[in-house]
């Protein structure tokens, strides 16, 4: 009787390898919670009482924990998604900038690649001149001599500035952004302000009649010029 030989590897049936991607409800998320907005707009303005790294470190986590449970991925891959996270712009009662939020997520994640006691001994200014240095590696380097040298701001960019890669041959600037590119980049902003959150019905009725009626002319006009600029673009 003959024996059967084992299956070669070939043959048998590999693993599928499957990305795991985070599907997971975040409160807030899909549309703006106002509960969320109005605590988060409160806890927010009391942390910014504090000052310096610490209060970086305290409003990163402050948002990453309320807004995307923890998970600093989540912030990066669903931020500029996030109803609730993205009405804080428009939120007038809010003492924070917008673009300080932000900062002090990208400082929070800065804080957990560099060694604990390199990280806390740089105040804030030094970890946000290192926020745009991306090789991991040079970040720490750069960290660790800026805190035995006890380099000052303007020391540590000049180090920077020195440590990026240079190109052969003389440096092209960046050609500058046409107009149109310009302007879209504004609007996209004003529209994300204007819409941010619910029209407040109460609010939109106690317009006069011919305020309301010059807004949706102006819209009219603006729409219009938009159109001619889409159709341009092919």
């Amino acid at each position: 009787m003959a024996t059967r030989s084992p299956a070669s590897e070939d043959a048998l049936p590999q693993t599928i390898s499957v990305e795991v991607v985070d599907r997971s409800t975040l409160r807030g998320e899909a549309e703006v919670d106002e509960d969320l907005l109005r605590d988060a707009v409160s806890d927010i303005n009391a942390i910014y009482a504090a000052k310096g790294l610490e209060m970086a470190r305290a409003l990163g986590n402050y948002v990453v924990e309320t807004f995307f449970g923890g998970d600093l991925d989540r912030f990066h891959d669903r931020g500029r998604g996030h109803a609730t996270f993205r009405a804080l712009a428009g939120r007038e009662d809010l003492q924070v900038a917008y673009t300080t939020i932000w900062y002090a997520v990208a400082v929070l994640d800065q804080l957990r690649q560099l060694p604990e006691d390199i990280a806390g001994a740089l105040p804030l200014s030094h970890h946000k001149l290192l926020l745009p240095v991306r090789d991991a590696a040079l970040k720490v380097e750069l960290a660790e001599r800026a805190v035995a040298e006890r380099l000052s701001s303007r020391a540590l960019a000049e180090v920077i500035r020195d440590a990026r890669p240079r190109t052969s041959g003389p440096r092209v600037g960046r050609p500058p952004l046409p107009a149109f590119v310009k302007g879209l980049t504004r609007l996209r902003r004003a529209v994300e302000v204007a819409t941010a959150e619910p029209v407040d019905e109460a609010a939109l009725q106690a317009l006069p009649e011919e305020e309301r009626a010059a807004m949706r002319a102006e819209f009219d006009a603006h729409i219009e010029a938009l159109q001619a600029l889409r159709a341009r673009l092919g």
